[in-house]
């Protein structure tokens, strides 16, 4: 994958240099046009900076960084528009590549966690009167899926598929509130917004968000970042929806160690309720 030499090293980088990392990830193909000089321009940098930034994710100077990364990206456009799959692949084979993809994503993911901002994240969620969630298209998936196992630990939530009802109910949010906002690009204008009206009002601002520099991540208290290995024609977001399940699975397993004592009978309630039903 093109981008995991960064991906892999972000936690290693300086802010100045994950802002080069950031850039390149968001813009590879321009990314990829310019020379160190131009780069450090875009990025608000230095070239000397620029340099250390390419030794440190594993090669010898940023022109031979983007040579060797062409030369990959190269290789998988020849899979044809950018898919990691191939027209003849059988179906154990796209079985291969699929878990493969989801392999490298958990791991760059796992990776970026920076555990004593999920420690006190965790602890704003166990203390919150409610918890509000909001995300659309893909990253509505995996938002409907944490408000679900929210419920079941027997946290008050708010939630809807309609961004438009999250809005509003961060209207409602309070200085006793979490939001969690999902979206890989950061730049969903619903979901930024309902953010910041969530801030506005006081609440804990939590973004799960593939992009440091997006305003999603720049407006909210804390951000967790969910890096994937999109290209520029995505299939169904695999890469992104992987790895904001990552995140937010370890946000949810997080909890339960809080709750642990509480956390199986809490569980086990639900699906009581859930069983007599069927």
């Amino acid at each position: 994958m093109v981008l995991i030499p960064i991906l892999d090293n972000y936690t290693l980088l300086t802010k100045s240099e994950k802002t080069i990392a950031d850039y390149i990830v968001n813009n590879p193909e321009k990314a990829f046009e310019l020379n160190a000089n131009e780069l450090s321009e875009c990025t608000g940098t230095s070239p000397a900076t620029v340099g250390r930034f390419a030794r440190k994710i594993g090669f010898e100077s940023f022109v031979d960084a983007k040579l060797k990364m062409i030369r990959m990206s190269g290789s998988q456009q020849e899979t044809g528009k950018s898919l990691f799959i191939n027209k003849n692949d059988s179906y154990e084979a796209c079985t291969q590549k699929l878990l493969a993809q989801i392999t490298d994503v958990c791991n760059s993911a796992s990776r970026g966690v920076d555990f004593k901002m999920m420690e006190e994240i965790v602890r704003k969620i166990l203390k919150a009167d409610t918890i509000y969630l909001a995300g659309i298209a893909a990253s509505s998936i995996v938002a409907m899926d944490l408000n679900l196992k929210l419920i079941r630990l027997d946290r008050k939530t708010h939630y809807s598929l309609d961004p438009h009802v999250n809005l509003l109910g961060a209207m409602t949010s309070t200085n006793k509130d979490v939001l969690i906002a999902f979206s890989y690009s950061g730049t969903t204008k619903i979901v930024v917004e309902t953010l910041k009206e969530a801030k506005r009002k006081g609440a804990y601002t939590i973004a799960i968000t593939g992009n440091a520099n997006s305003d999603l991540a720049q407006q909210a208290t804390r951000t967790l970042s969910s890096p994937a290995l999109e290209q520029k024609l995505r299939i169904g977001a695999v890469s992104s929806h992987y790895s904001q399940q990552f995140i937010s699975d370890l946000l949810f397993l997080s909890l339960i160690t809080n709750l642990y004592d509480v956390a199986d009978s809490l569980i086990m309630n639900t699906s009581d309720v859930l069983d007599k039903l069927k």
